[in-house]
């Protein structure tokens, strides 16, 4: 068994250890778009993004976590991604999302808003 300094020492450590760890303020964006062109106009659709920043910033990290698939880091407040571009700006305190779809051919026009901290899903 260690002795109490030991033990004390190794705690001491580990959190100092932990107080290392890069933080990240992960924010998620839940909202619905409209279908302004293309196959489907006038319907609406739904979106829930992930977010590596409090606010959306030139090199965050983006991905979807319900609707059309995104993953990848906001250039120009732009992300190309396979399924086409998504444009991203800040509108009061929402955020606003263009999604340009290259196939099929469509225009979705999105407003997210902030996901409360420690609401349920």
């Amino acid at each position: 068994m260690r002795s109490l300094p030991m033990r004390l020492i190794g705690q001491t450590l580990l959190l100092l250890s932990l107080v290392e760890l890069p933080a990240t303020a992960t924010q998620v964006w839940i909202g619905s778009g409209r279908i302004t062109a293309g196959i489907g106009q006038g319907g609406l659709v739904g979106l829930k993004l992930a977010t590596d920043q409090e606010r959306i910033q030139e090199g965050g990290d983006v991905k979807s976590l319900h609707g059309p698939r995104l993953d990848g880091k906001i250039q120009a407040g732009m992300v190309q991604s396979p399924l086409g571009l998504w444009q991203f700006k800040q509108c009061e305190q929402d955020l606003c999302v263009i999604l340009n779809r290259a196939d099929p051919k469509q225009t979705i026009v999105y407003r997210l808003h902030r996901k409360n901290r420690g609401s349920a899903e």
